[in-house]
């Protein structure tokens, strides 16, 4: 089973995707967008909202000195979201997002606009932080939602997931050993 995002072959038979988020809205865009084509249910074991704190806890094993020492958005975060699911869901890969859509919540060390995306393999979890600043709420999901599904279908192609995009600042990155 495959599925084609433009020309490009994706999702290849037996890959599992496990999406999940804590940006308010952005799994709805991002699920939305990979069960558009039929077959998803091949390939997508389950999206998940986690976006309260004691969700991401619970859920998805992020630590509570994770949260209180980095907060929910954060790197740090992000990675154990990506990687809770991965490992607990059994899925090939999981994607996570964490981030402030609008300007509730954001303050000068978190503005609105900056969002965590971790994408994690049974090896290697690839996370970046980017700014998505001076757009409206909706655009900053759409957005995330497209970085983040980027960084899967580059992975797929046996691509670096995490580039450089002209039109979109990354504050950081890591690449992270699971080994």
């Amino acid at each position: 089973m495959r599925i084609i995002l433009g020309a490009s072959p994706i999702f290849a038979a037996g890959n599992v995707l496990m999406y999940l988020k804590g940006c308010p809205g952005t799994a709805c865009s991002s699920v939305s967008a990979v069960v558009e084509f039929p077959g998803s249910s091949n390939y997508l074991l389950q999206g998940l909202v986690t976006y309260a704190n004691e969700a991401k806890r619970k859920i998805l094993g992020v630590s509570h000195a994770t949260l209180k020492e980095h907060n929910a958005v954060s790197l740090e975060a992000a990675i154990e979201m990506a990687t809770g699911a991965h490992t607990s869901l059994d899925s090939d890969f999981a994607l996570s997002t964490t981030g402030i859509a609008g300007s509730d919540g954001d303050s000068e060390e978190k503005p609105a606009g900056l969002v965590m995306i971790a994408l994690s393999d049974s090896t290697t979890c690839w996370v970046q932080a980017i700014k998505l600043a001076n757009r409206n709420r909706n655009l900053v999901r759409v957005m995330n939602c497209a970085v983040a599904l980027d960084m899967l279908r580059r992975r797929l192609l046996d691509e670096t997931p995490i580039v450089d995009y002209p039109f979109i600042p990354r504050m950081e990155d890591k690449i992270i050993s699971l080994d």
